[in-house]
């Protein structure tokens, strides 16, 4: 009965059902207090709905008792939670947290990247995103875009040329890489008439 329960609370969010995910994982926690997975599903769903301040609350009782190996997940959820609500410095530390659970994830280094750029912080941007090109596996094609993206700003035409290439090179089908490659090379031909 509890899998079952907590399966409908994923299946809520997975259709983009917030609210009536919210009720179902109350329902829930409500007979399994304990279930750090339903705590993890129900500070999804206030996230969604920005209730914000429950979804910390939601987000603090998953932590206390979610298993350890779910604190990456955690941590990513609640940096997501302060992205929506446009604190960036609170979504990079809760990044960085999950970075230091899991270092090999490009994905963490691609999230907190991106908030460091939006903070206007280049250097850090470009920091984080080459930590995350350092690693192997996933979204290591999203990491090579985005310190492209941070070059661009910087007017670093040629080093970002190479990032996007690279991210086309490890997925072909990378649309917005292709696009910003494209981009980049009218760039570097129209400097080079002058």
């Amino acid at each position: 009965m509890q899998k079952e329960s907590r399966e409908a609370i994923t299946a809520a969010l997975e259709k983009h059902l917030y609210g009536y995910a919210a009720e179902l994982a109350k329902a829930h926690l409500a007979s399994y207090p304990k279930d750090g997975i339903a705590w993890i599903e129900f500070a999804r769903a206030l996230t969604q709905l920005s209730r914000f301040g429950e979804a910390e609350a939601a987000f603090d009782k998953a932590f206390k008792h979610a298993h350890k190996m779910l604190r990456e997940i955690i941590f990513t959820q609640r940096a997501d939670m302060y992205w929506r609500q446009c604190k960036y410095l609170e979504a990079e530390n809760w990044y960085r947290k999950a970075i230091e659970v899991n270092p090999s994830y490009a994905g963490n280094y691609v999230f907190a990247g991106i908030v460091a750029f939006q903070r206007g912080d280049l250097v850090l941007a470009e920091q984080v995103h080459r930590q995350g090109i350092a690693c192997t596996g996933e979204c290591v094609d999203e990491s090579y875009a985005n310190l492209g993206g941070v070059l661009v700003v910087q007017e670093r035409y040629e080093e970002a040329a190479e990032c996007f290439q690279k991210a086309v090179e490890l997925d072909p089908d990378y649309k917005w890489a292709k696009v910003r490659l494209r981009d980049v090379k009218k760039i570097l031909k129209l400097k080079s008439r002058k």
